[in-house]
């Protein structure tokens, strides 16, 4: 049977309840039924929960506009009518008077069941013939069945089909109801999450207009309130001197923090609470903030747990996208740091390397011509400190670009760790003249090697001493520990010093994050963090505030045998070279010089590139070691002037440049000696060209 012949049989049916499963309450599906006692010819009376008069004429009243016009529908408020039933009389009265057969009753879903009754009771007392429309959800299975004995028949409605129902099968009756029941709960559920992925949809195209953070929390604590019909909300933020606290407040401050447990886990997306006569949702967006929206227990509360989660999830990627935002924008001013680190190390470099050189170079002199222990032990010391301090120089520039690194290879970590100590003896002396005493605990147990750079690891360990110092402007002591773990070496140094706090702690491995004001320039623990990664091993670092803090490396054990050499042989061997040496800087000149006098056949030395041309047109030279940079002609240019003439002769350049020189080929320039070098190099750089 087709639908429109069993609305024709509903309409000669008397006393009609109508179950509609409709998502959406459509006057559409109600007009038929109006319709249906219009064309019996009796008048039809729309009886409604309430009457809009605030200006804005709903859909229904424009579709009955003109029946009421006609006099065909009469529309009234139920409250109205329980208040003055005499008027339903009166219309039947006048509606016979106007020529229709009688006047019936077209009820719309009223909310309170007893006002229901009370009006289903009137007109059964005076015969009156009735639709009562309500959707399937709008009343308890309990009072649907209750309610049934005013019927004589039931009709369950979709927007395809009807289906009429007698009211007597009372059992079978509320199996269809409770079946139908969840079916549209459930349909009603994915329709409310669609209709709100919607309306969250088009308020988050908007977010990229929100400027700040702040911005955006306040007006989505607003948007989530319209869209649930919350009576009120804000927003609580976690910080550690008054742990939550309430901002961006809509309605009255109900106080939660004070009342309601907010230590929520991660997996608690939504949590339910209640504080007096309102019900609290919260939504879990991250471990420093909560969004909450309170609820009138009395009025009808907004319970689609999963809209909450949509809105919960859509609040935390916003807050992560703001985040990195702020995260790249931070790394933009990091790289424009970096590259103006990199042009100013650049020449920083080339010109400190030239001091290191001279140092290094002297150093190694005398390491030659000096046998006694002690004094040594101190040129050894100093030896290292200048590598050391040109090996710091590409660790900064290490940040901007790609440059050589030395071959690792296998050493003893305590020896390491005894060579930082005494590198920084100077340091605690200096403290120790002027009343602070540091005292240093050694408890080297480590067994094994570690396979890497022994300057960079030394510079880490010198760093951490360095700023444990710092962190003891009244003195204290500092554990430096050493010991197996598996396959690991760990390394702990641990101070009695002021102590960080947790956000400090947090972002000490940063680039630039520094805690010393003008002293400091936060590149000493990013650069520490890098080397330990590039050794495959591990840095963390405890504080108590304080108390003192504590780095505990762990770096990957190597198996590899290290011999250990007491005592170097610094004999020279004597090659049969011709050298001609050409630096601007006379102490770079002069050292480079005296290291190749007791080791090559003879020497000469220039201090520009043009002099360097005169002298070698008047002799018969076998290696030129030319500096790079040089005013009027560098080093490339003057290989370039020297190939062309005399092309047997080998060249060298050295560098304190870092990195590679790209204008550089074998053709040209035979090998690159980086400043600062000493005898060890130079023997290399002889080996290779002999």
């Amino acid at each position: 049977m087709s639908v429109n012949k069993k609305l024709k049989f509903v309409g000669h049916l008397k006393n009609v309840m109508i179950l509609s499963s409709q998502l959406e309450k459509s006057f559409h599906y109600i007009m038929r039924y109006i319709n249906l006692v219009l064309n019996e010819g009796s008048r039809a009376i729309l009886i409604i929960n309430r009457i809009n008069n605030n200006g804005n004429i709903p859909d229904y009243q424009i579709q009955i506009e003109n029946y009421i016009k006609q006099n065909k529908v009469v529309l009234l408020e139920i409250e109205e009518i329980l208040k003055n039933t005499d008027k339903l009389l009166e219309i039947r009265e006048e509606s016979l008077k106007l020529g229709f057969k009688d006047a019936k009753l077209v009820i719309w879903s009223p909310k309170k069941l007893d006002n229901k009754i009370k009006l289903l009771d009137f007109a059964t007392k005076h015969r009156y013939e009735y639709f009562c429309y309500y959707n399937v959800i709008d009343l308890p299975v309990k009072s649907i069945l209750e309610l049934s004995s005013y019927y004589k028949a039931i009709v369950f409605e979709d927007e395809y089909d009807i289906e009429i129902y007698s009211n007597k099968k009372i059992k079978e009756l509320e199996l269809i109801v409770e079946s139908l029941q969840s079916s549209v709960r459930s349909k009603k559920k994915t329709y409310e999450n669609v209709k709100a992925l919607e309306k969250l949809n088009k308020f988050l195209t908007s977010v990229n207009k929100i400027e700040s953070l702040d911005e955006f929390l306040h007006k989505f604590v607003r948007f989530l309130m319209v869209m649930t019909h919350a009576s009120g909300g804000g927003i609580l933020t976690y910080s550690e001197e008054t742990k939550f606290k309430a901002s961006h407040l809509v309605g009255e401050d109900l106080e939660i923090q004070n009342h309601i447990d907010l230590n929520l886990k991660e997996n608690e997306i939504v949590k339910e609470a209640y504080i007096n006569e309102e019900k609290v949702i919260l939504l879990n967006i991250d471990k420093f903030t909560i969004m909450y929206l309170t609820f009138k227990t009395n009025e009808n509360i907004y319970e689609n747990e999963d809209v909450f989660k949509i809105a919960t999830y859509s609040a935390r990627n916003i807050l992560n996208a703001f985040l990195e935002r702020v995260k790249n924008d931070s790394i933009l001013a990091q790289n424009e740091k970096l590259n103006a680190l990199g042009e100013i190390s650049s020449g920083i470099a080339h010109d400190f390397n030239n001091i290191l050189a001279s140092v290094s170079g002297y150093v190694s002199l005398s390491l030659v011509k000096n046998n006694d222990k002690s004094v040594r032990e101190y040129l050894e010391i100093i030896k290292k400190a200048s590598l050391d301090g040109a090996e710091m120089l590409r660790r900064i520039q290490e940040f901007t670009k790609d440059i050589r690194k030395e071959e690792k290879h296998s050493f003893d970590i305590d020896s390491i760790i005894k060579i930082a100590l005494s590198m920084i003896h100077t340091r605690i002396s200096e403290r120790k003249s002027c009343g602070i005493d540091i005292n240093i605990v050694k408890d080297l147990r480590a067994k094994g090697n570690i396979k890497g750079r022994e300057s960079e690891l030394r510079e880490v360990i010198i760093n951490i001493l360095n700023n444990a110092i710092d962190a003891m402007p009244d003195g204290g002591e500092i554990n430096v520990v050493s010991y197996n773990k598996e396959d690991t070496i760990v390394i702990e140094i641990i101070d009695s010093g002021s102590g960080m706090t947790k956000e400090v702690l947090a972002r000490i491995f940063d680039p630039f994050f520094s805690t010393k004001g003008v002293n400091g320039n936060g590149i000493g623990l990013s650069v520490s963090y890098k080397i330990i990664k590039d050794h495959k091993g591990t840095i963390v670092a405890e504080s108590t505030l304080g108390v003192g803090s504590k780095f505990i490396i762990e770096l990957p054990r190597e198996n590899e045998e290290v011999i250990h050499i007491e005592q170097v042989d610094e004999s020279l061997d004597k090659y049969d070279f011709n050298v001609l040496v050409v630096d601007d800087k006379a102490a770079v000149a002069v050292a480079t010089g005296e290291i190749l006098k007791s080791m090559v056949s003879e020497v000469s030395i220039c201090f520009s590139g043009q002099e360097a041309l005169e002298s070698i047109s008047k002799n018969d030279y076998d290696i030129i070691i030319s500096d790079l940079a040089m005013p009027n002609m560098n080093g490339i240019e003057l290989a370039k002037r020297v190939k062309e003439d005399y092309p047997d002769i080998k060249f060298v350049i050295m560098t304190g440049w870092l990195g590679d020189i790209d204008e550089c080929n074998d053709n040209i320039v035979k090998y690159i000696l980086e400043k600062p070098f000493g005898i060890e190099e130079i023997k290399e750089l002889l080996e290779r060209l002999k």
